[in-house]
């Protein structure tokens, strides 16, 4: 079911364009690379002042959920404990994924833990984290949360 690169933009960019009160609320940087199909969006913990690098890859997005990946914002390095938050109320998964039916990484096609869900079902799963404002909103407010956030995975 692939979608049109072009379809793919227009509609990142029109959900991106609905997050201009959340980057001055949350100081988020945010770097959108179209012609790659690539979303970056720094945040910072306001518990700890970690930083934070969540990249999406948004190939065939609204079809599919996106690839998402933690870059270490110090120095580029990917996918390694040490770019994970801990905690996360399950979400920041310790088999280094975002765990959520928006994240395709959580799939058992793709390596992830979940084969009980269905990927072409993933935005009904959680309608209210259905849109890329909504996955960053969380993913915010995880790394907000007294109760569950535990810094880094790994120094």
């Amino acid at each position: 079911m692939p979608v049109a690169r072009d379809v793919s933009r227009a509609i990142v960019e029109d959900e991106i364009g609905h997050l201009d009160g959340w980057v001055r609320i949350h100081n988020w940087g945010v770097n959108w690379d179209p012609s790659a199909l690539r979303l970056v969006v720094e945040m910072r913990s306001k518990i700890d002042n970690e930083r934070y690098a969540f990249e999406f890859l948004l190939e065939d997005y609204r079809a599919l959920p996106p690839v998402i990946e933690l870059v270490d914002p110090r120095n580029g390095e990917r996918g390694m404990r040490r770019c994970f938050p801990a905690g996360g109320r399950g979400y920041f998964h310790p088999n280094l994924i975002i765990c959520a039916p928006w994240s395709r990484k959580a799939y058992a096609v793709h390596g992830g833990p979940h084969s009980d869900w269905v990927m072409s079902n993933w935005a009904t799963y959680r309608p209210n984290h259905a849109q890329l404002g909504d996955m960053l909103v969380l993913l915010q407010e995880l790394l907000d949360d007294r109760s569950s956030y535990g810094g880094r995975m790994a120094p």
